[in-house]
């Protein structure tokens, strides 16, 4: 029975050990989505106006002003995009999450019913 109780540690270990590598997993899921989430809400910040003169700048003379629009709405698309793909990867990181707090969980439950069963056993000797 001590051989049991001593694998049944060695299991908890094993299954505590994998679910601190899914929790930082997730946890690195979790910050990429936030910096992502940074970049575009940095690309929808209003950008400072000049005030309007009776001669505009060159820049928007050449147009740069809506071609800056233009290329910050593009590049808003292709964040959105990367995002609903990091999003889709946290969502399969919560479920393999899942399964290994529910593997630490029932060896533990094992293990603490294994050293019940083994101080049981003990008093009655006693």
């Amino acid at each position: 029975m001590a051989d049991r109780a001593g694998q049944l540690r060695d299991l908890l270990r094993l299954t505590d050990a994998g679910l601190r590598a899914e929790q930082a997993k997730m946890a690195r899921c979790n910050r990429e989505i936030a910096a992502m989430q940074d970049q575009i809400a940095a690309l929808r910040s209003p950008q400072i106006k000049a005030v309007p003169t009776a001669d505009p700048d060159p820049a928007q003379r050449a147009g740069a002003d809506i071609r800056w629009q233009m290329w910050a709405e593009e590049r808003r698309k292709a964040l959105n995009l990367e995002l609903a793909k990091l999003r889709a990867a946290h969502d399969a990181q919560r479920t393999s999450l899942a399964t290994a707090f529910g593997k630490h969980q029932a060896t533990q439950a094992l293990y603490d019913k294994e050293v019940e069963l083994r101080r049981l056993k003990d008093s009655r000797r006693s």
